[in-house]
């Protein structure tokens, strides 16, 4: 089946607007938990290094060699890794206010930690995601970027029923994007355009939820659920 890729933008467009809470509010609460982590996870690694301060300096001065090969403490280390991990949990929570967005279903600030109640199987499923990406990348990298998106659906499945485990999630996905792996291959190209204007600040506030939830109205149709919503 042919998915009209204009009709799926347009559903998203549709789908955000007069939402309450506002969508951009939304994603504007999103971005700066995601500086707030970015921010303290970069203290922990470079003490007394502030991200403007790395993003300053040249890559080649002897400045920035300096605090590349600073040593962080080990306890520093793990709460960095944590603060990384919060930082992917938000992220899949995002992507959930996007789905809950896309089916006209309640979506508010609480979904950007929807991912917090599953944390354990949220990331053995992307620990499995990239296994398996990498394991096909190592023959050639058209084969690992096919996998990529022979798998980009699972997380949404997860989202959808927590319960289902980390392989069933995964093998749901390779069912659900059979014949589909091109069309979403030319939709992440389609938004090249809205990536590159991602980086003039505040236009990320409209781009980020536009193409997550144009993603999730891809979700809805090859699931077979797209009739699924319920109006505010």
């Amino acid at each position: 089946m042919r998915i009209d890729r204009a009709q799926m933008k347009a559903d998203a467009k549709q789908a955000m607007r007069g939402r309450r809470p506002s969508v951009y509010l939304v994603a504007l609460g999103y971005a700066v938990i995601m500086l707030v982590l970015a921010v303290l996870s970069t203290r922990l690694q470079f003490p007394g290094m502030t991200v403007a301060t790395l993003l300053e300096m040249e890559p080649d001065s002897e400045r920035y060699l300096v605090a590349m090969m600073q040593e962080p403490s080990f306890g520093a280390q793990l709460l960095s890794i944590a603060l990384d991990i919060m930082s992917f949990l938000v992220g899949v929570g995002f992507t959930s206010f996007c789905l809950n967005v896309s089916r006209n279903l309640a979506a508010g600030f609480g979904n950007l930690f929807d991912a917090f109640g599953f944390v354990f199987r949220i990331i053995a499923l992307q620990i499995m995601i990239a296994v398996f990406v990498f394991l096909w990348s190592c023959l050639f990298i058209i084969p690992g970027i096919v996998a990529g998106y022979r798998y980009s659906m699972a997380i949404y499945i997860m989202l959808d029923d927590p319960d289902k485990g980390v392989m069933q999630c995964i093998r749901e996905s390779k069912e659900m994007t059979r014949g589909y792996k091109a069309q979403l291959f030319w939709l992440d190209v389609s938004f090249i355009g809205w990536g590159l204007l991602s980086y003039i600040p505040f236009v990320s506030l409209y781009t980020m939820p536009y193409m997550s939830v144009t993603t999730a109205n891809y979700y809805r149709v090859i699931s077979g659920r797209s009739a699924e919503t319920e109006q505010i």
